[in-house]
Protein backbone atom coordinates (compact mmCIF):
# COMPACT_ATOMS: atom_id res chain seq x y z
CA UNK A 1 0.00 0.00 0.00
CA UNK A 2 1.01 3.60 -0.81
CA UNK A 3 0.61 5.38 2.41
CA UNK A 4 1.65 8.75 1.12
CA UNK A 5 -0.36 11.52 2.16
CA UNK A 6 -2.87 8.68 3.88
CA UNK A 7 -5.53 9.98 6.12
CA UNK A 8 -8.29 9.12 8.56
CA UNK A 9 -11.85 9.85 7.20
CA UNK A 10 -13.74 11.78 9.70
CA UNK A 11 -16.97 10.08 7.88
CA UNK A 12 -18.70 7.52 8.44
CA UNK A 13 -17.00 3.94 6.22
CA UNK A 14 -18.26 3.79 2.78
CA UNK A 15 -22.10 3.95 3.15
CA UNK A 16 -22.55 7.60 2.95
CA UNK A 17 -24.35 6.67 -0.22
CA UNK A 18 -26.73 4.12 0.93
CA UNK A 19 -29.99 4.31 3.19
CA UNK A 20 -29.39 0.95 4.21
CA UNK A 21 -27.57 0.95 7.43
CA UNK A 22 -26.73 -3.36 9.39
CA UNK A 23 -28.79 -3.30 12.15
CA UNK A 24 -25.75 -5.63 13.70
CA UNK A 25 -23.57 -2.16 13.38
CA UNK A 26 -23.54 -0.41 16.76
CA UNK A 27 -21.49 2.57 15.30
CA UNK A 28 -19.79 3.60 12.48
CA UNK A 29 -16.64 3.33 11.49
CA UNK A 30 -14.21 5.33 9.92
CA UNK A 31 -12.69 4.51 6.77
CA UNK A 32 -8.70 5.61 5.66
CA UNK A 33 -8.05 7.67 2.66
CA UNK A 34 -5.13 6.71 0.51
CA UNK A 35 -4.79 9.54 -2.28
CA UNK A 36 -1.74 8.34 -3.80
CA UNK A 37 -2.54 4.23 -4.21
CA UNK A 38 -3.50 3.00 -7.21
CA UNK A 39 -6.20 0.73 -7.85
CA UNK A 40 -3.74 -2.21 -9.95
CA UNK A 41 -1.59 -2.67 -6.80
CA UNK A 42 -4.35 -3.50 -4.08
CA UNK A 43 -6.83 -6.52 -3.68
CA UNK A 44 -10.17 -5.61 -3.92
CA UNK A 45 -11.24 -7.25 -0.50
CA UNK A 46 -10.35 -9.47 2.40
CA UNK A 47 -12.07 -10.86 5.69
CA UNK A 48 -11.49 -12.75 8.88
CA UNK A 49 -14.60 -14.94 9.67
CA UNK A 50 -13.84 -15.07 13.63
CA UNK A 51 -15.18 -17.40 16.13
CA UNK A 52 -17.07 -14.06 17.60
CA UNK A 53 -16.76 -11.42 14.80
CA UNK A 54 -16.18 -11.47 11.12
CA UNK A 55 -13.98 -8.14 9.87
CA UNK A 56 -14.09 -6.83 6.66
CA UNK A 57 -11.79 -4.71 4.63
CA UNK A 58 -12.32 -3.54 1.49
CA UNK A 59 -10.54 -0.99 -1.15
CA UNK A 60 -12.86 1.68 -3.35
CA UNK A 61 -11.61 3.82 -5.86
CA UNK A 62 -12.13 7.66 -4.94
CA UNK A 63 -15.09 9.70 -6.06
CA UNK A 64 -17.00 7.20 -7.48
CA UNK A 65 -14.64 6.19 -10.97
CA UNK A 66 -15.33 3.17 -12.17
CA UNK A 67 -12.06 0.71 -11.86
CA UNK A 68 -10.61 1.60 -15.61
CA UNK A 69 -11.19 5.54 -15.21
CA UNK A 70 -9.25 5.10 -11.83
CA UNK A 71 -6.54 3.48 -13.61
CA UNK A 72 -5.78 5.91 -16.37
CA UNK A 73 -6.41 8.50 -13.29
CA UNK A 74 -4.16 7.02 -11.72
CA UNK A 75 -4.10 7.44 -8.11
CA UNK A 76 -7.25 7.99 -4.71
CA UNK A 77 -9.15 5.54 -3.00
CA UNK A 78 -9.94 4.69 0.44
CA UNK A 79 -10.17 1.63 2.69
CA UNK A 80 -13.14 0.79 4.48
CA UNK A 81 -13.74 -1.43 7.20
CA UNK A 82 -16.90 -3.91 8.55
CA UNK A 83 -17.86 -5.73 11.11
CA UNK A 84 -20.63 -8.43 12.30
CA UNK A 85 -21.19 -11.07 15.20
CA UNK A 86 -20.48 -14.10 13.35
CA UNK A 87 -23.67 -15.06 14.04
CA UNK A 88 -25.04 -12.73 11.41
CA UNK A 89 -22.62 -13.89 8.37
CA UNK A 90 -25.87 -13.64 6.14
CA UNK A 91 -25.87 -9.95 7.08
CA UNK A 92 -21.93 -9.88 6.03
CA UNK A 93 -22.71 -12.04 2.89
CA UNK A 94 -25.74 -9.47 1.96
CA UNK A 95 -23.31 -6.11 2.20
CA UNK A 96 -20.79 -7.93 0.11
CA UNK A 97 -24.03 -9.11 -2.50
CA UNK A 98 -25.24 -5.35 -2.72
CA UNK A 99 -21.77 -3.58 -2.86
CA UNK A 100 -20.72 -6.14 -5.37
CA UNK A 101 -17.76 -6.71 -3.91
CA UNK A 102 -17.49 -10.27 -5.20
CA UNK A 103 -18.22 -9.19 -8.97
CA UNK A 104 -15.16 -9.65 -11.10
CA UNK A 105 -14.50 -8.27 -14.60
CA UNK A 106 -14.70 -10.78 -16.90
CA UNK A 107 -17.40 -12.65 -14.79
CA UNK A 108 -14.43 -15.02 -13.48
CA UNK A 109 -15.20 -16.90 -9.81
CA UNK A 110 -13.93 -14.57 -7.42
CA UNK A 111 -11.11 -15.94 -4.40
CA UNK A 112 -10.73 -13.95 -1.63
CA UNK A 113 -7.93 -14.04 1.47
CA UNK A 114 -9.88 -15.20 4.37
CA UNK A 115 -8.66 -15.70 7.82
CA UNK A 116 -10.47 -17.42 11.00
CA UNK A 117 -12.09 -20.94 11.50
CA UNK A 118 -15.29 -19.27 9.99
CA UNK A 119 -13.38 -19.52 6.85
CA UNK A 120 -13.55 -23.78 7.08
CA UNK A 121 -17.06 -22.84 8.65
CA UNK A 122 -18.77 -20.82 6.01
CA UNK A 123 -16.81 -21.57 2.85
CA UNK A 124 -19.56 -23.40 1.47
CA UNK A 125 -21.75 -20.69 2.29
CA UNK A 126 -20.04 -18.01 0.43
CA UNK A 127 -19.57 -20.54 -2.55
CA UNK A 128 -23.22 -21.20 -2.60
CA UNK A 129 -24.52 -17.76 -1.83
CA UNK A 130 -22.26 -15.06 -3.85
CA UNK A 131 -20.06 -17.66 -5.93
CA UNK A 132 -16.91 -16.47 -3.97
CA UNK A 133 -13.93 -18.90 -3.24
CA UNK A 134 -12.43 -17.96 0.21
CA UNK A 135 -8.48 -18.96 0.24
CA UNK A 136 -8.17 -19.56 3.50
CA UNK A 137 -4.82 -18.17 4.89
CA UNK A 138 -3.01 -18.99 8.47
CA UNK A 139 -4.42 -15.88 10.88
CA UNK A 140 -0.49 -15.63 12.34
CA UNK A 141 1.82 -16.30 9.19
CA UNK A 142 -0.53 -13.25 7.79
CA UNK A 143 0.98 -10.80 10.30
Amino acid sequence: LDLTGAFISESESADLDEPYRDQSESHPTPSIGLPQQTVNDVSHFAIDLGGSLIKLVYFSQEGGRSARDQRTAGCGGQLHFKKWETKNYMDCIAYIARKRLHKSEGGKVVTVKATGGGAYKFQEEFRKQLDLQLDKQDEMRCL
